[in-house]
């Protein structure tokens, strides 16, 4: 506590007592000195720094209580809506317009003492269909068989609409930010997200801040955090990489002379960076890197290629806006290029662009390849998985991460659970426990599957399979591993990707095969 910044605070209600106590003997300081106190209740709507008082009955004094606050109840008379946050301070839930974050969703129905996480997606791209509801429906499934450090969790939601200073926000208000030499937050057990690299950076720069240091982890941002010492920020799929190693080796197999690289400035982030960084070296003979704004029209980004002279390769990094660019280059007509290579977050978009064509696109389905990790890696425990997720949560449609949502937020809990710890540190030491190869073997899907992995939990280390994949935890450089696939469009009616190929990958070190017919 810093006695010369003591910030005093009342109950508008008391405010009039706070004056009579504090300066009733005629000697105003900023230390209190209630000299009428009887019992707690006497003091618990007054704080200091945001501290609660209690009733020290031998001096018949109000005193701040230490180290702060505890529980929840210890801050019920700060305000309705606080609770007992970072650095033993209530804090004050922002609720309403302007708030950075949805109120929480507690497991009771209503504020209780709880273990809080965080999310922070972008809730207006399509491929962050359904992750939302996949983090809810982990959480449920941990609530309803598992605790942390014998408290249950509340889920706070935070949608960055996109924005990087938006995400960077929702970070500062869950993890903890800087205020007059305390941090000050919600505190939550973990951040989960976003998928955007731009996005995860910033918010990574946040809980990585010195004390701070709470645990990130991102169900699809690809790109490597720096600064990272302790260990704390996660990707829970394969970093830019090894994804770039699998597309550079599958162009080399194609051989091909002529190439234009497409990427947008918003979903391509470093995933592009490190593609061209691979392609470093006449991957192909002669290509050109064109940087494009996802927001512009279909038909200016279009106008970015050549109409004639057309390339063999054209690979475009992106996101949804893939689909109209796709649709748009068919309809004028232009020349299909030997191969049009995608990569996975925009396979939505290759799907929705062939739906769109329908027959016309027969041409376009040629060439057109998604190289993407294999994931999910078990097809029917995806689809057992996206089967109940549509169920519980009617109208979702499930974009390309839920999956990964999933699991992100079930290996944030049962790490926090296994360390009975919130701590950034203590969360990502929890994490070998659960991914140890020779562990017990753990799969997760249903709610009875969180419930044996969270009990096998209590006897020692466990070897945890989400609904995604095995979940091959590179500790050196925290992504997952995973082999590669590239798929082909099957159909212009109702089309769907098909595996066509399979690179094989080494886990964890990551050593990568050939490309091979997927059996």
């Amino acid at each position: 506590m810093h006695e010369a910044t003591q910030k005093i605070t009342a109950r508008p209600w008391a405010k009039a007592a706070l004056f009579v106590l504090a300066c009733g003997s005629g000697a105003c300081s900023a230390v209190l000195d209630f000299t009428e106190c009887r019992s707690d209740e006497d003091c618990a709507a007054f704080f200091v720094d945001n501290r609660p008082l209690f009733c020290n009955e031998a001096e018949s004094r109000c005193k701040v209580k230490q180290p702060g606050c505890t529980t929840v109840d210890d801050c019920a008379m700060h305000s309705d809506n606080s609770i007992c946050g970072l650095s033993s301070e209530c804090f004050e839930l922002q609720v309403g317009d302007g708030a950075p974050c949805d109120e929480p969703v507690y497991p009771s129905g209503e504020k209780s003492d709880v273990i809080y996480i965080g999310s922070i997606l972008n809730s207006t791209a399509s491929y962050n269909g359904g992750v939302e509801q996949a983090i809810q429906m982990a959480i449920s499934d941990f609530n309803a068989n598992a605790t942390i450090a014998d408290k249950k969790v509340a889920w706070i939601r935070c949608d960055s609409g996109g924005d990087v200073n938006q995400a960077i926000a929702a970070a500062e208000y869950l993890a903890g930010k800087e205020v007059d030499n305390d941090i000050v937050g919600v505190g939550v057990a973990g951040v989960i997200g976003p998928v955007e690299d731009a996005a995860f950076k910033g918010v990574a720069g946040v809980t990585l801040a010195s004390g701070v240091n709470a645990f990130t982890i991102s169900p699809g941002a690809v790109g490597p955090v720096p600064n990272d010492q302790l260990g704390l920020v996660y990707r829970a799929n394969a970093g830019a990489e090894r994804r770039a190693v699998a597309i550079r080796n599958r162009v080399e197999d194609l051989n091909l002379n002529t190439a234009y690289v497409l990427y947008g400035n918003e979903a391509a982030g470093d995933y592009a960076q490190s593609v061209l960084e691979a392609f470093e070296g006449n991957v192909v003979g002669s290509q050109q890197n064109i940087l494009y704004n996802s927001q512009l029209p279909a038909a200016d980004l279009v106008a970015l290629l050549p109409k004639s002279n057309v390339p063999e390769l054209l690979m475009i990094i992106g996101g949804d806006e893939i689909a109209d660019i796709l649709t748009e280059y068919v309809s004028q007509g232009l020349p299909i290029p030997t191969k049009i290579i995608v990569t996975e977050r925009g396979a939505s978009a290759v799907v929705q662009a062939v739906t769109s064509l329908g027959p016309s696109a027969q041409d376009l389905i040629d060439s057109l390849e998604v190289i993407a990790p294999a994931v999910p890696q078990m097809p029917a425990t995806s689809e057992a998985f996206r089967q109940r997720l549509t169920g519980e949560f009617p109208g979702t449609q499930p974009g390309a991460f839920v999956e990964l949502a999933y699991d992100s937020t079930a290996l944030t809990l049962l790490a926090a659970a296994s360390q009975s710890s919130t701590s950034g540190p203590n969360v990502a030491a929890g994490i070998q426990s659960i991914v140890t190869v020779d562990g017990v073997e753990a799969p997760l899907g249903t709610a009875t599957d969180m419930r044996n992995a969270a009990q096998a939990l209590l006897n020692g280390s466990i070897n945890l399979t989400g609904v995604s994949s095995t979940l091959s935890v590179n500790p050196a450089i925290r992504d997952t591993c995973h082999d590669f696939v590239s798929y082909k469009v099957s159909g212009t009616t109702n089309p769907s990707l098909v595996p066509q190929l399979t690179m094989g990958v080494t886990c964890p070190d990551g050593a990568v095969g050939d490309w091979m017919p997927t059996s």
